[in-house]
């Protein structure tokens, strides 16, 4: 049946069903005042066409008979069908067509016929006990009809050639459904069931899960099945495997899955089995695949895994045979693939595929035994394999390239066949901790390392002893070739300037002004990694010309007690001490720039001094534990422009004096922007607030203003960041 033919059949019942109780609806107004008795009649009649079940039989009609059969009468109700029969030989019979319809959602089947004469039996035809009512799956509900034969004929032995007319009355059985699989359109409620009726002559018989199902299934020798599992899963109901196979046996899609104390499959001795799509996974204390002697692939966009440091996620032994061409295969707990018997990995066809993936948790491939390598990567956090003298064969003309590979964070060891070429790193008088690297010819160096020597900074791997060519990660590897580091005198390193003055570090120029309140310039011409201090009296502007400055240890990067000018430029820190530290007396003033900590502290920690923070300046840091600005210990901070901008907590912390914008009767609504991702200001002391926004998850402002502009009305709002609702507050006249 088609769909347009199932929907038409549908639409007909829905009609048919209508058009009565229009006419019982009209034949109860029609009549209801005449004879109150006649009421209870059409009553029994609506009663009668109800359907009592989600299935009822709709239909008999005699179909054929032979050798004198003949059919007296024939009828039908809900759930019978009966009628007479007349069988003058004992080889009569007849055969009635059978209808029945499928009413309401469910889907139906016959369970039992039930009810036959005991010299009497019944033959189906076009039908089998336990089938869904519809020749599709699909098509199996709201109104789908079946109609199939039911022959009446003697028992054997039962004729006697004096009674020959028997009335009869079968009573049907309807059930819901509750099928796990299918072979063709024929079903079945449980796998093993499918997997029985399949022929036991190795024909290929497409065996298809309907639905999750929890089994232990057995594949007898001469069985050929190709599992379809539609995506579904299946997994093991005890302590055995989910599948054990004596037959031949093969897995496209869907999941089969153990948690127990056996693994998913077992692959007995003279079994064929084929693994080439869907995943295998166990989770408990033994493997994926146990490959006890027969014969398995896995290949195509398989994937098998397993957790246990008991055994590989595949195992092959006991004169087992596996070819591994395709797809992946992990361990979390111990070695991916576990041989003791036949192995080969790959297909050696002259050409090199990226696959299979094979990674263990030791040993991506543990064995005892020899095994060809031929294409994909195997990799381990102990090894890539346990003993690399045991691959004896290999792609002709390839060797065995070694490689480092972070898989979740966590270093693996791997190995795969390329054409290698070797590059050597000369450390030019230095040290240097890796001297030689393994590289696929035509590939890409990558990472370079960094080499130490006293005294000395490293300028980068040239290709020449002296001058050459200097080198990038990008750089293309064709053939074997050795790098050279170059270096330059930290005594001739410039980093900083005072007018016509040079410095090697930003240090020694800050350390070169006087400590008299005479302002002076320091412009900073490369990035540096210091940690730096200005001494009290002193009066620097950094002009950094948009380069950076990091710290390189766990102090912050600058420690003010004089005073301090920032217009441009970075300055971050990722360690566990902030960016910037003001102590009490420092005065400064952060106009433009950026001030970035990504570690644990805050970007500024105002410990008693006096900060001014306008223009265009940027403050922000990732810490949960500060605010980006903390101001403490009567310090003052004044907030005029800029952004200042928490991730993890608040973006200003006051237990002093903080004062957001100019009290000049005139209202910026939109700087400076203070936002956090608690509160955008926790404040415990004096806060004054005259312009800009403020913004915070939480909320805007924890604690009391002091002071607002005059004339002014706090306007609070809500805004949508990065898919977060923030609370936002400003003022207006």
């Amino acid at each position: 049946m088609n769909k347009i033919d199932f929907q038409t059949k549908k639409i007909d019942f829905y009609i048919k069903r209508i058009s009565i109780f229009i006419f019982c609806s009209i034949l109860f107004l029609t009549i209801a005042y005449a004879d109150s008795s006649i009421t209870g009649k059409i009553e029994g009649i609506m009663a009668s066409v109800r359907p009592t079940s989600d299935a009822r039989i709709t239909g008999i009609r005699l179909d054929s008979a032979t050798n004198n059969g003949i059919s007296n009468s024939e009828d039908y109700n809900v759930e019978s069908v009966y009628g007479t029969v007349d069988l003058g030989n004992s080889d009569s019979t007849v055969t009635y067509k059978i209808s029945v319809t499928v009413f309401l959602a469910s889907e139906m089947k016959i369970s039992a016929i039930t009810g036959m004469n005991p010299e009497l039996e019944y033959v189906l035809s076009d039908y089998q006990i336990g089938d869904t009512l519809c020749n599709s799956h699909d098509e199996c509900n709201y109104g789908a009809t079946a109609e199939f034969d039911l022959t009446i004929r003697y028992k054997a032995g039962e004729y006697d050639g004096i009674n020959t007319t028997f009335p009869f009355h079968l009573d049907f059985t309807f059930e819901e459904v509750d099928y796990v699989a299918k072979i063709g359109n024929h079903h079945y409620e449980s796998l093993q069931a499918a997997i029985d009726d399949a022929p036991a002559n190795n024909t290929e018989t497409t065996t298809t899960l309907i639905k999750n199902t929890s089994e232990v299934i057995t594949v007898p020798i001469n069985k050929n099945i190709r599992f379809n599992l539609q995506n579904n899963v299946l997994s093991n109901d005890g302590t055995n495997p989910v599948i054990s196979n004596y037959g031949t046996v093969k897995i496209t899609n869907g999941i089969i899955t153990s948690n127990t104390s056996q693994g998913a499959i077992n692959n007995e001795a003279g079994g064929n089995m084929t693994i080439s799509g869907g995943k295998v996974i166990a989770t408990g204390s033994r493997q994926a695949v146990y490959n006890k002697g027969g014969t398995i692939e896995i290949t195509g966009n398989a994937y098998l895994s397993a957790i246990t440091n008991q055994r590989g996620t595949v195992q092959n032994l006991d004169s087992g045979i596996m070819l591994i061409t395709g797809g992946t295969i992990i361990s979390t707990g111990s070695s991916a693939v576990a041989n003791t018997a036949n192995l080969t990995i790959g297909t050696k066809d002259g050409t090199i595929g990226q696959y299979p993936n094979i990674q263990g948790n030791t040993y991506g491939i543990n064995s005892t035994t020899s095994y060809g390598f031929y294409d994909g990567i195997i990799s381990g956090k102990t090894a890539a394999v346990n003993d690399e003298t045991l691959i004896n064969d290999r792609e002709t003309g390839m060797d065995i390239l070694h490689e480092t590979n972070a898989i979740n964070n966590v270093n693996y060891k791997s190995i795969r066949l390329a054409n290698v070429v070797i590059v050597t790193f000369n450390a030019n008088g230095g040290t240097v901790d890796e001297l030689t690297r393994e590289l696929a010819k035509d590939s890409q160096i990558g990472t370079l390392p960094s080499p130490t020597l006293t005294g000395y900074e490293f300028q980068g791997w040239y290709t020449e002893l002296t001058d050459g060519r200097k080198i990038s990660p990008t750089e293309v590897i064709t053939s074997n070739q050795e790098f050279f580091a170059h270096w330059l005198d930290i005594t001739q390193i410039i980093t900083a300037e005072i007018g016509g003055n040079s410095y090697n570090t930003l240090q020694k120029a800050i350390d070169a002004v006087p400590r008299n309140n005479t302002q002076t310039t320091i412009k900073l011409v490369r990035d540096t990694s210091e940690t730096l201090s200005i001494k009290s009296q002193q009066n620097i502007v950094f002009n950094l010309q948009n380069y950076t400055i990091s710290n390189n240890g766990v102090n912050p990067v600058i420690s003010n007690r004089g005073t301090l000018t920032i217009s441009n430029g970075t300055i971050t820190s990722n360690t566990t001490q902030g960016a910037i530290n003001n102590e009490s007396g420092g005065k400064l003033t952060i106009s433009g720039g950026q001030i970035i900590a990504t570690g644990t502290r805050q970007a500024i920690y105002n410990n008693g001094g006096t900060l001014f923070i306008t223009g265009t300046a940027y403050l922000t840091s990732t810490t949960n534990e500060r605010a980006t600005v903390q101001n403490l210990n009567n310090g003052n901070i004044t907030v005029t422009g800029g952004t200042i901008i928490s991730t993890g907590l608040n973006g200003i912390e006051n237990t002093a004096t903080l004062t957001i914008g100019t009290k000049d009767g005139n209202i910026l609504t939109n700087t400076p922007i203070i936002q956090g991702v608690q509160y955008g200001i926790n404040n415990t002391s004096v806060l004054n607030y005259y312009d800009g926004v403020i913004k915070g998850k939480d909320d805007t402002i924890n604690g009391i203003i002091d002071d607002q502009e005059v004339n002014s009305t706090r306007v609070d709002g809500t805004e949508v960041i990065s898919g977060e609702t923030y609370h936002t507050v400003h003022l207006e006249s």
